[in-house]
């Protein structure tokens, strides 16, 4: 019998196995079949019984690349949740590892975007792995983070009245993840980014397309 991950299917695992939550998550991720693994992963996450030792055994040697992505993810959350700096360290350089050694593309590009959107990464990191990494759409994503996170920086620089038209420059930014991240520091800092948009569209010339770094 197969058992599919989800809120309802954990509780029903449950139920039909009549065990334990942590005999039932041992049961479901040493089966052969790996949605049975998926749901043992996703139920020791939602019952407190999935280790960061556990996970990491999951994410680094399961030979289903999306279990390695939900292990990966669960690792993150489970690292960001600690509340040690050490455990988060650790899971960073880890991570960052994963993305050079998963022999899947799809690992790599999912757990960038979950890394980033988790703010585990340092922009020296996403710098790193811009030039260095060998697929060209991690180097293209990850220059992109790096240029949303020093747009970040720049509301909270020491500017003055310029670091509010420094953020507007950005808003011409090819991406629409950076260009979103202006949008939300501009409202931040009490601005309207609507009202810089149409300025722009009134006068194309009056802003470059800008790069942070």
């Amino acid at each position: 019998m197969r058992w599919r991950y989800g809120a309802w299917e954990r509780e029903a695992v449950l139920g039909c196995l009549g065990g334990r939550p942590e005999e039932v998550v041992t049961h479901l991720l040493s089966s052969n079949e790996s949605e049975a693994r998926t749901a043992g992963l996703h139920a020791g996450a939602a019952y407190g019984r999935l280790g960061m030792t556990q996970a990491w055994a999951i994410a680094e040697g399961d030979p289903d690349a999306g279990l390695r992505l939900h292990a990966v993810r669960a690792v993150i959350r489970l690292a960001l949740d600690s509340g040690s700096r050490t455990v988060l360290e650790a899971a960073r350089a880890r991570v960052l590892i994963r993305l050079n050694t998963d022999h899947s593309y799809e690992v790599h590009r999912a757990t960038l975007t979950t890394a980033v959107e988790a703010g585990l990464f340092r922009a020296l990191d996403l710098a790193d792995l811009a030039v260095g990494h060998r697929y060209r759409n991690i180097r293209r994503h990850s220059c992109t983070a790096v240029r949303s996170a020093a747009v970040g920086r720049l509301r909270g620089a020491d500017r003055g009245a310029d670091r509010g038209d420094e953020l507007v420059r950005h808003l011409s930014d090819p991406s629409a993840f950076v260009r979103a991240a202006v949008c939300r520091e501009l409202r931040a800092a009490g601005g309207d980014p609507r009202t810089h948009y149409r300025a722009l569209c009134a006068d194309p010339t009056a802003l470059a397309p800008a790069a942070v770094i």
